[in-house]
């Protein structure tokens, strides 16, 4: 998955996060949506790095856990305790700090994550670039499997720092444009005879299969029934009309599909 498929994903999951009515304060919200998902460290990477370590666990020598430290400009470091290897990223943190603290937490596929927390009052900001892999190796032997390993883990890490680029281009514009217009989500709400709500989603489909569901629980004929959406506008539909296709006969059912505009903040300008 590229950069930009992965910030445009990040900023779908925030979006779902804040529909949600969430009551913590914005920014917690958000960062926990990420973590919830998956999305503060790349799926790709991870499931690779699994694999690794899998791999690895299988060979016939008795394991051990090692600890990767990684961190932006620095040569990646093993370390034989989780502890160790943080204190080599937070002796690094400082560079890029700014007057940023700093703290960790392990995801989950147990990868231990660095991230900057605000001067104030703590809460989470965005990824540093450290961050701490286990890794289960068999004994001492395989030195070269070591080394290879440290070889794709520094391509990994090139990924990574461009995802972290592109994510902190994505939130800077983001708070650039929160004051200067209002930033607004489309989602989808399934309605009987228009104002009574049923369900409302992300997608139009969803929201469509939830009316077609009610019409095919109401009809006796409903396991055969074929359906048609007639929207009120073709270049800008606001409504989609469900319609039962009988022969040659159409009959409108009551339910529809509303599209709603939701903005993320008050607009004092909206009426005027």
């Amino acid at each position: 998955m590229s950069a930009a498929k992965r910030v445009a994903l990040a900023a779908e999951t925030v979006r779902a996060a804040w529909e949600r009515q969430v009551v913590a304060d914005p920014q917690t919200d958000a960062a926990q949506a990420l973590e919830d998902a998956g999305l503060l460290m790349s799926p790709e990477k991870a499931a690779e790095l699994w694999d690794l370590r899998t791999r690895l666990a299988g060979m016939a020598n008795p394991p051990r856990e090692l600890f990767l430290a990684l961190y932006d400009g620095a040569e990646p470091e093993l370390f034989t305790t989780v502890e160790a290897a943080r204190e080599c990223c937070d002796d690094l943190a400082p560079t890029d700090a700014y007057g940023k603290g700093w703290d960790w937490l392990v995801n989950e596929h147990g990868v231990h994550v660095q991230f900057w927390t605000h001067p104030d009052d703590d809460r989470p900001l965005s990824e540093t670039s450290g961050s701490v892999t286990p890794i289960v190796v068999q004994g001492v032997e395989p030195v070269s499997e070591l080394e290879s390993l440290r070889a794709r883990v520094a391509e990994l890490e090139v990924e990574r720092n461009s995802t972290n680029e592109a994510l902190d281009d994505a939130v800077q514009a983001l708070r650039k444009g929160e004051s200067a217009e209002v930033l607004a989500l489309t989602v989808y709400r399934a309605e009987y005879d228009p104002g009574v709500p049923l369900g409302t989603y992300t997608n139009l489909k969803a929201a469509q299969q939830h009316c077609e569901t009610f019409v095919r629980c109401e009809e006796a004929d409903g396991d055969r029934l074929s359906f048609d959406w007639i929207p009120d506008d073709e270049d800008d539909p606001a409504i989609w009309e469900l319609v039962v296709q009988r022969g040659e006969d159409e009959t409108t059912t009551g339910y529809c599909v509303a599209v709603v505009d939701v903005a993320s903040a008050f607009d004092e300008e909206a009426d005027e």
